[in-house]
């Protein structure tokens, strides 16, 4: 038995104990490190097991300060000040604890995959809350993820993993007001030609798109063979289930990730077996609440238009934009081009921006021009 709560004195730790607490949560964020120490020296002293939750670096350094090295940590992936939830911010965070502890995901598990994510980037358990008192049967199918990782292959954790080995310092750090430090992670998307990928890795790009639907920008298979070499990580986009052969470039370390560009629901997402995010067309704010929806640690944002699912030039309305950007970090698409980035940035302080169409000589065909500038402006904006 868990109190979860917000403990901030000595008395708080003693009725925990009379009341048949088995463990108590102390928060890092509410607690100086001197009182942090004390409190759980009692928790130990009276044979209660401590929760120590974190949130961010710096409370993970209030830790480290207040002396103790807590066998069992937390960490919570939503943010205390704008409540937005951050898987891959947990994951980063695991990585800086540096003594050997049992560490438990805290808030946006809802899902076996997510929880199998997590037992995969190194936490022994998750903690839930709100979402197993709605779903009954969610603490048997997130054991199961957690226990058996492996039969969640849509975790994707190898491509979250590298992706966080190019965050190039844009995370999102606490005080900063929401801006980002650091140039966001850039997809250059719609390739269909080598000397078009190979520019666009050159100028700075860290994902490149291949488009696998009835477009204009079609890729091939033999494309991605042909990009094999090359060092950067690639995006299928697909508005339906893969087929055998793209499952199978998937398999051979050809794509990286899927980009579900569709209609594909949540629970259609999960059931592909694939490593994914979920791309949404915005036109309403009904839409932005289906972020929280899916299971992947990132969804990204495009405008909506009648005429075709992506590439179209247009961008999505702002007030949109802010709500999604409140749901997980933004990654931001549509209507995006080398005269309106530097704009978006100031504006949004996305994490990602996709572009396509902005950076076109022709459907398919980048303009190198267009793509050397488009990087420039990131830069001089200063993000």
């Amino acid at each position: 038995m868990l109190r979860k709560d917000f403990l901030l004195t000595i008395r708080d730790i003693d009725i925990s104990y009379r009341a048949g607490a088995d463990a108590v949560l102390l928060i890092a964020a509410i607690l100086e490190p001197q009182r942090l120490g004390e409190l759980y020296k009692r928790t130990l002293e009276l044979g209660m097991t401590a929760l120590v939750e974190v949130h961010d670096s710096g409370e993970l350094n209030k830790v480290k300060q207040s002396g103790i090295r807590p066998e069992l940590m937390g960490i919570n992936a939503r943010n205390l000040r704008n409540f937005q939830v951050d898987m891959l911010g947990a994951l980063k965070l695991r990585q800086e604890i540096d003594w050997e502890c049992d560490v438990v995901f805290e808030s946006g598990i809802f899902a076996p995959a997510q929880a199998a994510h997590a037992a995969a980037s190194g936490f022994s358990g998750v903690l839930v809350g709100e979402a197993a008192v709605k779903i009954p049967e969610l603490p048997a199918s997130l054991s199961h993820g957690l226990e058996k990782p492996g039969d969640f292959p849509q975790a994707g954790h190898e491509f979250w993993e590298r992706l966080l080995g190019l965050r190039r310092g844009a995370w999102l750090s606490a005080g900063t007001g929401g801006k980002r430090a650091g140039r966001p992670l850039v997809k250059v998307c719609g390739i269909t030609r080598r000397t078009d990928a190979e520019h666009a890795a050159a100028a700075g790009a860290d994902l490149l798109g291949f488009v696998f639907a009835d477009s204009p920008r079609k890729a091939s298979l033999a494309l991605l063979e042909e990009l094999r070499d090359l060092d950067v990580l690639k995006v299928a986009v697909v508005t339906g289930d893969p087929d055998e052969m793209l499952r199978e470039a998937w398999r051979r370390g050809l794509i990286d990730v899927f980009q579900y560009h569709g209609d594909e629901s949540p629970e259609e997402c999960q059931e592909r077996k694939l490593p994914f995010y979920k791309a949404l067309t915005l036109r309403s704010e009904a839409q932005v609440d289906d972020i929280m929806s899916y299971a992947s640690p990132r969804v990204l944002v495009d405008a909506y238009s009648s005429k075709a699912r992506g590439g179209t030039g247009t961008s999505i309305e702002a007030d949109l934009v802010t709500r999604a950007a409140v749901q997980k970090p933004l990654w931001l698409a549509g209507g995006l081009n080398p005269e309106n980035i530097a704009s978006k940035l100031e504006s949004f302080s996305p994490e990602l921006v996709d572009v396509s169409s902005g950076l076109e000589a022709a459907p398919g065909e980048k303009d190198h021009e267009k793509v050397t500038r488009f990087f420039q402006e990131i830069k001089r904006a200063g993000i």
